[in-house]
């Protein structure tokens, strides 16, 4: 089965109501593909909302699939770390995130390639903004 992991961006685009988002997350349900995403991104869409969101946002969230941080996942994101903090300035969050799409051995679904200079996974832009 395939796994779609989706970055931060784009589950951000659709609760905005972006149609490009939501056209593209409707895709991937019909394709019956397994729906992912890295439990930095629930932090990262958490930590946005406001408290009158909190409930639909859950409901939203819980139609995913998280891929919790283990020892793989910490060791992979340390060496991106290592490698691409300083000339890619990529941070914790993404080099998890990244680390969790090597790790569910599938490609990663954002808008902000720049943030993912990883040359072992595969990075897609699915629409434009």
């Amino acid at each position: 089965m395939n796994i779609f992991l989706f970055d931060t961006d784009i589950l951000i685009d659709h609760l905005k109501g972006k149609s490009a988002a939501t056209i593209f997350l409707k895709n991937c349900l019909d394709s019956k593909a397994k729906l992912a995403c890295s439990v930095i991104t629930e932090i990262e869409i958490l930590s946005g909302m406001v408290e009158e969101e909190k409930n639909q946002i859950e409901r939203f969230l819980s139609g995913f699939e998280r891929i919790e941080v283990n020892l793989d996942i910490a060791r992979i994101a340390g060496l991106y770390m290592n490698q691409y903090r300083k000339s890619h300035n990529v941070n914790i969050a993404d080099a998890i995130i990244a680390a969790s799409a090597k790790y569910a051995r599938t490609s990663l679904y954002t808008l902000n390639k720049k943030q993912y200079p990883m040359s072992d996974i595969e990075i897609i832009k699915p629409y434009h903004k």
